[in-house]
């Protein structure tokens, strides 16, 4: 299968590239061909500009600007989308991305007012998300704890009990499997509004196979 994976993550030593390399070796090893979209490595401009907006509707007008990545997306039997989740959303260079590739013609078209997909020829789905929860904080004993929050307190006695973060050279140190689970809500709330958006572009047996979390990968 032929699989288009896009990603969105400036920063080479990240969590989320690594988690990126590791979908698109997995895919390899697994047989399919894959087609690795890294908009930042590609320099992707993200920015609908007038012209953009003007011929939006103009099929096939509105491909010129974006026609290589148009025929990339076409060329795909399967899409993973493999990027962080910033402010309760997508990268503003992968919103970009969907602005300015998933055009009328291109990933649906308007009939009689309603969405129709053209994305028929993706079967599979996936994807491969990552985010920061409020609150996260290195586990201490009791009494750490305790000296943690007098020491670090204010007048107001509250400094001390603010979360520490959790570091970037933890997850690489094997320390990511002591992460707590996400919490339901936040999950949900952007699970169910990623669903929504696919739903109206993409066929049932595609929908069907989307997965939250989609790969396994080496801690």
């Amino acid at each position: 299968m032929r699989v288009l994976v896009l990603h969105s993550h400036p920063v080479e030593e990240s969590y989320g590239k690594a988690l990126y390399r590791q979908t698109v070796e997995s895919l390899q090893k697994a047989g399919h061909t894959v087609d690795g979209c890294d908009l930042y490595e590609e320099q992707f401009d993200p920015v609908l500009s007038r012209r953009d907006r003007l011929v939006y509707h103009d099929y096939p007008e509105n491909l010129k600007l974006v026609e290589s990545h148009v025929e990339r997306l076409k060329a795909a039997e399967g899409l993973v989308i493999c990027t962080p989740i910033w402010n309760f959303g997508f990268p503003a260079i992968l919103k970009g991305y969907f602005d300015r590739v998933w055009l009328p013609g291109v990933s649906f078209e308007l009939v009689n007012g309603k969405v129709e997909s053209r994305l028929r020829h993706i079967r599979k789905l996936a994807a491969v998300l990552t985010y920061a929860l409020p609150g996260l904080r290195r586990r201490q004993p009791a009494k750490e704890n305790r000296q943690a929050r007098t020491e670090g307190a204010d007048q107001s006695g509250e400094a001390g009990d603010l979360p520490r973060p959790l570091r970037h050279e933890q997850l690489h140190a094997g320390d990511a499997g002591k992460i707590p689970r996400p919490r339901r809500r936040g999950n949900g709330a952007i699970l169910e509004q990623f669903q929504q958006k696919c739903a109206a572009v993409l066929p049932g047996k595609a929908r069907s196979a989307f997965a939250w979390n989609c790969m396994k990968t080496k801690r």
